[in-house]
């Protein structure tokens, strides 16, 4: 089976980090929960949930008559995500390890919506992954998607490629993970298009995040990239890397902390019904 990224660097401590420091995150997949329209008795698919705050958010939403099934190729993150609801009340809602590459285990035509809320760019067959969405999708069912844009990095992103430029990364890392990871609006737009999606609508939103210290940043992304975040330089650089990314970092260093913007896209798609020629 394909799984969306290699999670094999995951462990207990960053998928419990990530619950804690995900809020940005979080914030993104409650205004993608809107602009869907969720509504009372849907039934909704959450592609890579992680620890599942997005979905216990939702299942809220939905109330007892709708379901929500959550899944995450991350068997640490849905340990987590299953570890909250157990004395809670939650009939509606179940989280199980899966990838977006993979929908076997659903029906045709099974969901009134599905999302993915900042996992499209570690999808490694996006076009696979889309072809399954819109598979297990009802007739004028809506996906949404939030995700980085590869033509809008931000700044500290363009410290990542700026870094990786120099020696001795430049002649020994080779392009860069994130970029290889990232897709284009157009790119993305057309396999929206390709897929069979309708009706896509896109929002550009800016969003600013104040780290109080370079520590905290480098928690936050490692947590976020299951480990990975290094993955694309050589062992023997990780520390020299990891160093001069710091002293980058610390000189962007405010009273506030330190910023970080996010430049993200709000894509909503339809799949059109069946009687839409």
């Amino acid at each position: 089976m394909i799984i969306m990224s290699s999670v094999i660097c995951d462990t207990p401590t960053l998928a419990e980090r990530y619950d804690k420091v995900s809020n940005s995150q979080f914030e993104h997949g409650k205004l993608l929960a809107e602009e869907l329209n969720i509504e009372k008795g849907d039934c909704i698919l959450d592609i890579g949930c992680g620890t599942g705050r997005l979905a216990e958010y939702i299942s809220g939403i939905i109330g007892n008559t709708g379901r929500i099934y959550s899944i995450d190729p991350a068997e640490y993150r849905i340990q987590v995500a299953r570890k909250k609801i157990e004395d809670k009340n939650h009939p509606n809602i179940s989280f199980e390890v899966g990838s977006g590459e993979d929908l076997n285990n659903f029906a045709d035509n099974s969901f009134d919506t599905v999302i993915m809320n900042l996992v499209f760019g570690w999808i490694t067959d996006k076009k696979t992954a889309l072809s399954e969405v819109y598979r297990v999708l009802k007739p004028d069912g809506l996906m949404g998607i939030t995700t980085t844009s590869k033509g809008l990095p931000g700044p500290l992103m363009v410290i990542k490629d700026e870094l990786l430029k120099r020696e001795p990364y430049a002649s020994q890392v080779g392009s860069n993970i994130a970029s290889g990871r990232s897709i284009t609006t157009d790119g993305l737009l057309q396999l929206l298009i390709d897929a069979g999606f309708g009706d896509i609508n896109l929002k550009f939103r800016r969003t600013y995040i104040n780290y109080r210290n370079s520590t905290d940043l480098i928690e936050f992304i490692e947590a976020s990239h299951f480990g990975n975040y290094l993955d694309h330089v050589p062992l023997y650089l990780r520390d020299a890397y990891r160093s001069d990314y710091i002293t980058e970092l610390e000189k962007r260093q405010t009273a506030k902390g330190i910023e970080s913007v996010w430049n993200m896209l709000h894509v909503i798609a339809r799949k059109p019904s069946e009687n839409v020629y």
